[in-house]
């Protein structure tokens, strides 16, 4: 597992990412028993595993929150019109809890994480192409704001894995989603067309691009700099062809 220094060096928080190197073989014999691969995650970061919370990941762009005032969490954003599964799942989540380890799952999308230091809130996203056009990361943001006092000004960010922009190739209808939502802006920057007619899509430079319209400062964005598809320390969807949920790559973000 690795952490993130750009957050880990400079605030009172703890980050991980774990891949495929990082799963035991015992647990990879137990592909269904999610306990044990959490028992390396509470070892690591000495947290109990009661305190680790999973997105419920459905490609929507529902935001879940969870602190003093709802221990148990609650939906404060909900837009679904993109979601490929069940209705009332959520692709992020936001805490002013601390000692709360909050995880998402990832074989190619792409993981955000926030810290806002001022007031103490802390947030994971699950982007891929439906959530970037479902506007996740500014209804992240937004409820950072509305509902925990935070400033994007004040936020760090943190672009974890995820697929680069040479290896995802995608066709004209997530071209055509993604230049409805940037009308202000020409897509051009993170979606490239090839010679067979379909695109790539830098899932990185239009995140990056959205929070620093949301008003994240440049140098507090961060870029780990990991190609799922080309690193096979880590889960691709796109070059395996197949994941389960226990051998999928897990973002972490806890606060002390």
């Amino acid at each position: 597992m690795i952490s993130i220094p750009f957050f880990d060096d400079h605030y009172p928080i703890k980050t991980f990412i774990s891949g495929i190197k990082d799963i035991p073989s015992s647990i990879k014999e137990n592909d269904r028993d999610m306990s044990l691969r959490d028992q390396s995650f509470k070892d690591f970061l000495n947290i109990p595993v009661n305190r680790i919370i999973y997105a419920d990941q459905t490609h929507s762009a529902n935001v879940f929150a969870i602190s003093g005032d709802y221990p148990e969490g609650r939906l404060l954003n909900i837009n679904e019109e993109l979601t490929v599964k069940h209705k009332g799942g959520y692709d992020s989540i936001v805490t002013d809890l601390p000692n709360v380890l909050i995880c998402v799952h990832t074989a190619d999308c792409l993981p955000l994480l926030f810290y806002d230091p001022v007031e103490k809130v802390s947030a994971i996203v699950h982007a891929g192409w439906r959530g970037l056009c479902g506007g996740i990361i500014t209804d992240t943001i937004k409820v950072m704001e509305d509902h925990f006092n935070s400033k994007a000004e004040n936020t760090v960010s943190a672009l974890s894995i995820g697929i680069c922009g040479s290896c995802y190739e995608v066709g004209d209808d997530v071209y055509e989603c993604l230049a409805k939502r940037h009308l202000s802006n020409d897509p051009k920057d993170f979606l490239r067309k090839r010679p067979n007619g379909k695109y790539d899509l830098d899932i990185k430079k239009a995140a990056a691009r959205e929070l620093k319209n949301l008003g994240i400062s440049p140098e507090n964005i961060y870029d780990i700099n990991i190609c799922t598809y080309e690193n096979k320390d880590y889960a691709s969807y796109r070059r395996d062809g197949k994941t389960t949920a226990i051998s999928q790559n897990v973002t972490g973000i806890i606060m002390r």
